[in-house]
């Protein structure tokens, strides 16, 4: 959809079902968030909403696990404490590499996403995070929430991307100490080891 508005997930990962019902069935499908999904009808009641697939099926969602929006408009884009809860909210997911939903995060996967539903576009991987022209060099000093913190062997050789949160603090998915999304501190000493620097987009 191009005109008029349409449904943008805001939960983690929000159900699709066959009938405006949770309880009834198993979901027929599951939308990640950020998706954006046509109106597929009149709402049925206050908490069902109709949907239209990317397939061109249809089901329905629940009010709470989305947002109207116009479907032309691009995403406002998020402060820095936006940023940060945003993130916050994916702390505990598994990881996965290449994953880019809440079923399961690789780390340039949880930037990427974190920064997309939050209307700001940067590349896919660590590596060419790091190299995005759109993002500026921060001195590791004059860190702000939202900045992303990278680190690798050397400078060249970018492995592993978070974002920064305050207080020295950065989440980021990764399989150190356990596989799931996490905080972490900058100056822990397996990390301060591998820290390379930090982006700010423009």
């Amino acid at each position: 959809a191009s005109k008029g508005e349409v449904l943008e997930v805001v939960s983690l990962m929000a159900n699709i079902y066959r009938d405006p019902s949770a309880t009834s069935a198993r979901p027929k499908a599951r939308a990640p968030m950020g998706t954006r999904l046509e109106i597929g009808g009149a709402p049925v009641s206050e908490r069902w909403l109709r949907a239209r697939l990317p397939n061109g099926d249809s089901g329905f969602i629940q009010a709470g696990d989305v947002k109207r929006v116009d479907a032309a408009a691009s995403r406002p884009r998020g402060s820095e404490a936006d940023l940060v809860s945003t993130a916050r909210r994916f702390l505990g997911v598994p990881y996965l590499w290449g994953g880019m939903t809440a079923q399961g995060l690789d780390c340039s996967g949880l930037t990427s996403l974190v920064y997309r539903v939050n209307g700001i576009d940067v590349r896919r991987d660590a590596d060419m995070q790091f190299a995005d022209p759109r993002l500026e060099p921060v001195e590791k000093g004059d860190l702000r929430a939202g900045d992303l913190v990278f680190f690798g062997k050397k400078r060249d050789e970018i492995t592993h991307v978070g974002m920064f949160v305050g207080a020295g603090r950065f989440i980021s998915a990764t399989v150190h100490e356990a596989p799931v999304v996490q905080e972490s501190g900058l100056d822990e000493p397996y990390w301060a080891e591998l820290y390379q620097g930090a982006r700010r987009p423009r």
